[in-house]
């Protein structure tokens, strides 16, 4: 390397291109680039201001499905969960949906504790943060868990920071099923440094571990059962569930059958059906969306929920009754 850099100095053509100055600017231009998400330049100018997070959501799927979407890692999030983990236990929810795909980023890792003690045992080890000049920390569950059963997370490329480091936590210590799509890989925290001409530096100094194994960073968090999703679909989604539920883009509607009714009636309600889509494509109307990643979920929990069953009793000629 240095003999190639020597060579270059020694013969290109411009040299003034290469004074020290443009030496360490084209350095820091390598290192921005090489290390990704690790190290960025960023202006100061006043940007638009950063859209509210969503709200909180939950909803019960299925009739024992518990659903919930936070809308951030904030402590009014953090008790809007606790709210919706009590009202789960009063309706007999033996399973739960943590959606992570609207939640905002943060680097609030205390925060992401703190939801993740919801569902781990007390004085185990979540996660650390270390870094090379940072002190590490330590991050333990103090309380006893407000949920256990099964538990599904999902996940996307907008799962982004301590999100990140939740679902990783959950899937390590509770088994819980990730779904989704890879996250997007900045489960780290980061230092700033103001630089003149109106830019900042900002450098990754801690990473998320777990058992000493990194959490997402640099190729995030991976799903456990890949299902992908187009953000605009995912986004239109989210925002009119908040006024008429998340059901009506889970469960799709049964296709209708040829039945005896029909037959008498002379008609055939499978051919109506696929008439009927044909017009509402002529007339430009679109399908109703559908979120394949909570189907996935649901359909993951109705299986597992199928072989937890005990098996029929036996009479006593050893044939079920």
């Amino acid at each position: 390397m240095q003999k190639a850099l020597d060579f270059v100095k020694k013969n290109y053509l411009k040299p003034a291109a290469l004074d020290p100055a443009g030496l360490d600017r084209a350095t820091l231009a390598g290192l921005i680039e090489r290390l990704g998400r690790g190290v960025a330049l960023l202006s100061t100018a006043p940007a638009s201001p950063s859209p509210s997070p969503a709200p909180s959501y939950r909803e019960i799927l299925a009739g024992h499905i518990g659903y919930v979407r936070p809308g951030a890692l904030r402590k009014s999030d953090l008790a809007d969960l606790d709210n919706a983990l009590h009202f789960f236990a009063t309706q007999k929810v033996d399973a739960l949906i943590l959606d992570l795909r609207a939640t905002a980023e943060t680097e609030d890792y205390a925060l992401a504790a703190d939801f993740a003690m919801r569902f781990t045992s007390k004085g185990e080890t979540l996660f650390t943060l270390q870094g090379s000049a940072e002190e590490t920390k330590v991050f333990t569950a103090d309380r006893a868990p407000s949920y256990s059963g099964i538990i599904t997370v999902l996940i996307d490329e907008e799962t982004t920071g301590a999100p990140e480091v939740l679902a990783s936590v959950l899937h390590a210590r509770e088994r819980a099923i990730l779904i989704g799509e890879p996250t997007a890989d900045a489960a780290v925290d980061y230092s700033d440094l103001a630089l003149p001409g109106g830019m900042t530096l900002r450098v990754a100094v801690q990473e998320a571990e777990l058992a000493g194994q990194r959490i997402g960073y640099p190729h995030g968090v991976q799903p456990d059962l890949l299902v992908p999703m187009p953000l605009a679909v995912k986004r239109e989604i989210f925002s009119a569930s908040l006024t008429t539920g998340m059901a009506q883009f889970v469960f799709q509607n049964d296709t209708p059958h040829l039945n005896e009714a029909a037959l008498l009636a002379g008609t055939n309600p499978e051919i109506e059906a696929i008439q009927q889509a044909q017009q509402r494509r002529a007339r430009g109307e679109k399908p109703p969306p559908h979120d394949p990643v909570v189907q996935r979920a649901v359909d993951v929990i109705t299986s597992i929920a199928f072989f937890r069953q005990p098996p029929p009793a036996q009479s006593p000629t050893g044939h079920s009754p």
